[in-house]
């Protein structure tokens, strides 16, 4: 008996033991859990209750939950307690809101079950949880998408509408462009500039907002190719000029001469961004100057960080409105907007930019005292390109006198000749020149040029060289006039005061070379170094080419090219020939023609990656085509291409092509295309169709027997490939007449960039829109424009083969 109690003693404890713990779980459990009886009164109330409702569990005891349920609910709710009672031991699931005591709406997540497997028993045990705030979250997350999905359908829509309205505008730019050129009285001339310039100023405001639409949508996109910076810096700055010469300001730009020049990225961006940072500051400057400098922030093997500033001396902007000047549309003071002009949005889009080109734009500035903008952007570096350490020209030891008042252009023409190897000396007046001049030519070590700025106080550049030509013993050093001011008389008042020539600012590095060299003469001229001639490259290995492509002029053009440098080449005139010709024969590289008959260099180029996927090898393929647009890069990588080279083809590209690929086997992301054209360009009436002779035979390294070929056989083609075009036409077959009329074009590019390629660029694209009408008039007019090229062609021909002959 006594152990038989003990036993019970034991149990009883552990019972007590295991109920404590049991009270303890639910009473600690986040989670609130009720019983409720048959009559759905709560008998049982968890202590969390009062955490998720803000109710003691005493005080909800003898209730009906059904009064705590939101009326919407309610349904839902009575059917979930049915059906717990319908089925014991499963679980039902429902949401629902819950008055707390404040009368706020909390939404939990409960379970009803009937715990008790007994058909007589209808009480239930209801368990649940808060879960108002990932409901909240969850609302939010809904309205942040539909908020973004409305901003990506406004910013299509502003996208569409710019490109819509961009379509008008480029016909009213080009056709008053067009009559500008007539003759007009000079009342409708004033008309017709200021509707010009209406023009332009809108154009920029539907570019502006073109852009920050596609920002807004995430579309906003970069297209890298490979460019000079310098070159395109220059460009840039040009044609920025004349505003900064209408309101008499200078400006300057200047790249540091340890600055790598040939990269790969964004040109059109970087340009983009340049001229909105140096526009801002012609708009904001009244006097003073405008200045562009270029330094590297950090360079490694394979790419390089730019530091660009441009300084002004306009009304600078305040410190507390810095920041918001790079929100959209917005400027620093609202004023400025109805006196300068403007959308706002520049900035937005350039500090954009900035940010994809893995960089940032920020500002210093104090008012009234000007700005200084720092823009940051990196670009990978041209493979294979040794940045030549001196200059084409050589002008090591020249002895330059500089003439300038601005402190900012004698530090730079300083910097640039001593880069070059010249012996500068940099003064600020006119007086001061001649004082130099004088020591000179008493040292026997005079000056073989003196670039003089034009406007200097005391004594402007014209009274200097009067000064100069006064004293006799200064006759020997020639005078190059600098101007910052673009005035139609200056150049010619230049020359008869004895100016040799005339530069205007800001001006190329490579253009002040020259200017040097032309400037000099015979009169200690500096040597020029040559580039190589086509054959002076050294492959790193003789390959075995395959060279696809359909035009007999490319043909021949770069067959005697690949022969010179030592490779071994066949040739395929489709896409058809080169995929059989891969099969039977091994090929170290392939050629390709995008756009040939039968079957177009995509489709061969697909054709030979299915045949190797089940090999180990890779034949490498270089895309040749004269399109470079973005999706026709991204179409020839997607295929399986390895490089690209654009029409028309120049010696130095498709040499570092080829070599790239071998440098590098299969790493498309080197092979980077130049800008091709994009639209249909406005063609305008010519004297002559052909190219300068001196800048064909450039582009073909000083051959003239090949230059003589390539011409009998674009004559020998032309009239096939017209009379395929007439024939097109009449068939509306739209496919064979864009295939033609893309060959005509790229045959008579390395002759003529002007009506015969212009029309042949309209017609491809037309007959690509089915535009029949247009068609056959761009049909009528390259027949003309060849016609007008033939007998130049013949007259090249005969002048250089009288030449090849004495020789």
């Amino acid at each position: 008996v006594a152990g038989r109690e003990q036993s019970l003693r034991e149990a009883e404890a552990s019972l007590r033991r295991s109920e404590a713990h049991f009270r303890s779980l639910i009473e600690n459990t986040s989670d609130v859990i009720l019983k409720l009886d048959a009559s759905e009164t709560i008998i049982y109330a968890s202590p969390s209750i009062e955490r998720v409702l803000g109710i003691p569990s005493a005080e909800i005891m003898r209730r009906q939950l059904d009064e705590r349920v939101h009326e919407n609910d309610r349904p839902a709710w009575r059917a979930a307690l049915e059906s717990a009672r319908a089925r014991p031991g499963e679980c039902i699931l429902i949401e629902a809101r819950l008055a707390d005591r404040a009368g706020s709406w909390r939404t939990v997540e409960a379970s009803v079950t009937n715990l008790l497997d007994k058909p007589d028993v209808r009480g239930v045990i209801v368990n649940f949880g808060d879960i108002t705030e990932r409901k909240q979250a969850e609302a939010l997350r809904k309205d942040k998408e539909a908020a973004e999905a409305a901003s990506r359908v406004k910013s299509e829509f502003l996208a569409n509408m710019s490109h819509e309205i961009r379509t008008p505008m480029n016909g009213i730019l080009g056709m008053t462009e067009l009559t500008l050129d007539t003759s007009l009285t000079p009342e409708q001339r004033e008309y017709l500039s200021m509707v010009k310039s209406s023009a332009d100023a809108l154009l920029g405001l539907l570019n502006d907002i073109l852009d920050f639409s596609k920002m807004e949508a995430g579309r906003l996109e970069l297209d890298p190719i490979a460019f000079s910076l310098r070159d395109s810096l220059d460009d840039t700055m040009k044609s920025l000029a004349l505003r900064a010469a209408t309101k008499g300001l200078e400006l300057l730009c200047h790249v540091r001469p340890h600055v790598p020049d040939r990269l790969i990225g964004d040109a059109g961006r970087l340009r983009q961004i340049i001229i909105n940072l140096v526009g801002n500051a012609i708009k904001f400057t009244t006097r003073g100057e405008i200045v562009l400098e270029v330094d590297t922030t950090w360079q490694h093997a394979n790419e390089v960080c730019l530091h660009v500033t441009v300084t002004d001396t306009g009304i600078g902007i305040p410190p507390s409105k810095q920041q918001r000047i790079f929100d959209a549309f917005a400027q620093a003071d609202g004023s400025t907007t109805r006196k300068y002009g403007g959308t706002g949005l520049g900035l937005t889009i350039s500090s954009q930019l900035a940010r994809m080109m893995r960089g940032d734009i920020r500002v210093e500035s104090e008012e009234g005292k000007g700005s200084t903008f720092h823009l940051d952007v990196c670009f990978e570096l041209q493979p294979g390109i040794v940045e030549p350490e001196q200059p084409m020209i050589d002008v090591r030891g020249l002895r330059v006198l500089v003439v300038d008042d601005n402190a900012t252009n004698r530090r730079i023409m300083q910097e640039l000749l001593t880069s070059w190897g010249a012996e500068p000396t940099i003064v600020a007046s006119g007086a001061s020149a001649l004082d130099e001049l004088a020591t000179a030519t008493e040292e026997s070590r005079p000056f073989a040029a003196a670039i003089i700025d034009c406007m200097m106080p005391e004594m402007d550049g014209f009274g200097l060289a009067r000064e100069i030509r006064a004293r006799e013993y200064l006759g020997g050093v020639r005078l190059i006039m600098l101007s910052s001011t673009i005035q139609a008389n200056d150049r010619m008042r230049a020359r008869d005061e004895g100016f040799s020539a005339y530069l205007t600012k800001p001006f190329r590095q490579s253009e002040l070379l020259e200017t040097l060299v032309k400037t000099l003469g015979d009169h200690e001229a500096p040597a020029r170094r040559e580039p190589p001639p086509a054959h002076a490259y050294h492959p790193r290995r003789r390959l075995r080419i395959l060279l696809t492509e359909d035009s007999l002029v490319n043909q021949q053009l770069m067959l005697r090219w690949l022969e010179k440098w030592g490779h071994d080449v066949a040739i395929a005139s489709n896409g058809h020939e080169a995929v059989r010709l891969v099969e039977m024969q091994d090929f170290d590289l392939v050629l390709m023609d995008v756009q040939m008959p039968e079957m177009s260099g995509i489709e061969a180029t697909a054709a030979i990656r299915q045949r190797e996927a089940e090999t180990d090898r890779h034949l490498p393929i270089i895309a040749i085509t004269a399109h470079a647009m973005k999706g026709d890069r991204e179409q020839c990588l997607h295929c399986g291409m390895d490089g690209y080279v654009s029409k028309p083809i120049q010696t130095r590209e498709l040499f570092e092509a080829i070599e790239a690929v071998w440098l590098r086997p299969g790493d498309a992301s080197e092979a980077v295309p130049a800008a091709g054209p994009q639209q249909c360009e406005t063609i305008t009436s010519v004297d002559t169709e052909m190219r300068d002779r001196a800048e064909i035979l450039d582009s073909l390294q000083g051959d003239t027997v090949l230059a003589c070929e390539l011409a009998a056989t674009l004559l020998k083609v032309c009239p096939e490939l017209l009379e395929e075009l007439d024939q097109a036409i009449a068939r509306r077959d739209a496919a064979t007449m864009k295939r033609a009329a893309h060959t005509i074009k790229g045959s008579v590019s390395y002759f003529s960039t002007k009506a015969p390629y212009r029309y042949a660029l309209n017609l491809e694209q037309h007959a690509a829109a089915g535009d029949w009408n247009e068609v056959e008039n761009l049909f009528a007019e390259l027949n003309s424009a060849i016609e007008r090229l033939k007998p130049e062609l013949n007259a090249m021909i005969a002048e250089l083969a009288s030449g090849v002959s004495a020789t």
